[in-house]
C-alpha cells in the first residue's frame, strides 16, 4: 500500500471521527480543542492545525459550521464547530460525502 494512499484515508477516517465527535456535543457545538483532546484520548496524534484543516474541509462539504466566538475585554477566542443537518445525514448513512469515512 502506498504511503498516499494511507495519508489519505488516515485524513478521511479523522474526519468521520470529527463528525461524530460534533455530533455528540450538539445543539451547542465542540471548540477545536476540545475535538483535538476528545481525539487524543482516542488514540489520534493528530495536530491542532490538522484539526483545523480537516474542520475547514467538513465545512466546505456543508457538514459542519465554524463559528468564532470572542470576547475582546477577556482575550477570548474560540472556533466552534456545530455538525449540520447534511452531516448528521451522512453520519446516518442517509447521505453520502466524498472524503469523509465512517
Amino acid at each position: 500500500m502506498s504511503e498516499k494512499l494511507v495519508e489519505t484515508t488516515e485524513k478521511m477516517v479523522l474526519r468521520g471521527n470529527i463528525l461524530r465527535i460534533c455530533e455528540a456535543a450538539q445543539p451547542l457545538g465542540a471548540e477545536l480543542e476540545v475535538v483535538l483532546g476528545a481525539l487524543k484520548r482516542e488514540g489520534w496524534q493528530a495536530s491542532a492545525e490538522e484539526i483545523r484543516r480537516a474542520c475547514g474541509y467538513l465545512q466546505g462539504k456543508g457538514l459542519l459550521e465554524l463559528e468564532e466566538i470572542h470576547n475582546d475585554v477577556l482575550g477570548i477566542r474560540r472556533t466552534l464547530a456545530k455538525i449540520t443537518p447534511l452531516g448528521t445525514d451522512v453520519l446516518d448513512g442517509n447521505a453520502a460525502a466524498d472524503g469523509v469515512q465512517l
